[in-house]
């Protein structure tokens, strides 16, 4: 069935690469990509009826020393970029503001640590962000830290705590404003789960855990406060498998229903919308063919994924 209907496009008139997007409002959206070796935002406003996009506003950012650049949304007016930025590999993150025309202007920003690889952020609030990273410097741990932003849109750094093992590949979802799910690929290649809380004081604390797939790829969504859904390529059996686990008050997971289907490569999982009995999610990955294909699931919250 031909369900997704187009509805606006726009071309950008330069060369770009890793290309990332955070929703600011239902008609706003902002785009944070690399073109040659520096990080460029552009707000995008999509009219009510979807027909049209117009670019607000762009600004040339910083050069990235390598990587790709993470985005999240604190508010429908604020953003943060991060992201590998100087030569020793320093991470830096960027506050950002967007007045009512969609004019983007730089706030605070912080550089911390050097010599990261991988990097994940997810926001807690709208003055607070989880940032979580991979070093060579620690090539057993990796490092999840609580970052607050004040109203002028300083950055400081609240709390920290190191993850046990060698982790890659970080992804973060939010459950609450102190509860986050941080999943990561360990030196077996194994997928791990874990549950972290955030005290009053913006210390972050590890709950429980649980191992995966085999998997060189994978992509993470929550779909409300005590759930959330995976989506992981298994080296085991070439497939992708799409897991929705329930995570319990003491952050414990229990694996409510699984669905498997054929193999691909570059796995995202994004939901649209959770009521209180079923979430919608979609999975988007390249196939074997080297074609996007998007799928939308819907997902019983007390049973499985169809």
């Amino acid at each position: 069935n031909n369900n997704i209907t187009k509805k606006a496009s726009t071309m950008r008139p330069f060369v770009i690469d890793n290309i990332r997007s955070a929703k600011l409002s239902n008609t706003r959206f902002v785009n944070a990509y690399v073109s040659g070796t520096v990080l460029k935002l552009e707000v995008c406003d999509v009219s009510n009826n979807g027909n049209a996009i117009t670019i607000k506003d762009s600004k040339d950012s910083d050069s990235l020393s390598s990587g790709v650049a993470r985005i999240i949304s604190l508010s429908p007016t604020r953003f943060v970029t991060t992201f590998i930025a100087t030569a020793d590999r320093r991470l830096r993150s960027i506050v950002w503001d967007i007045d009512n025309n969609g004019v983007i202007s730089r706030k605070g920003s912080m550089d911390i640590f050097q010599d990261m690889i991988h990097t994940g952020t997810t926001p807690l609030s709208s003055d607070k962000f989880v940032a979580a990273y991979y070093s060579v410097e620690l090539p057993s741990a990796g490092l999840v830290t609580i970052f607050s932003v004040n109203s002028n849109g300083d950055i400081s750094l609240s709390g920290g705590e190191l993850v046990s093992g060698h982790t890659e590949s970080i992804r973060l979802a939010t459950l609450t404003s102190n509860r986050f799910v941080y999943s990561s690929t360990n030196e077996n290649g194994g997928d791990n789960l874990l549950t972290w809380n955030v005290s009053d004081d913006n210390v972050p604390s590890p709950l429980a855990s649980t191992p995966s797939a085999i998997t060189n790829d994978g992509a993470i969504t929550a779909l409300n406060y005590s759930n959330i859904a995976t989506a992981v390529l298994e080296n085991s059996s070439n497939t992708i498998k799409i897991n929705h686990f329930k995570i319990a008050s003491d952050g414990s997971f229990t694996l409510k229903g699984e669905k498997s289907i054929n193999a691909g490569k570059h796995l995202a999982v994004t939901n649209l919308f959770t009521t209180s009995t079923s979430s919608r999610i979609v999975t988007a990955f390249v196939n074997n063919n080297n074609k996007l294909k998007l799928i939308s699931w819907d997902i019983d919250l007390s049973s499985v994924a169809r």
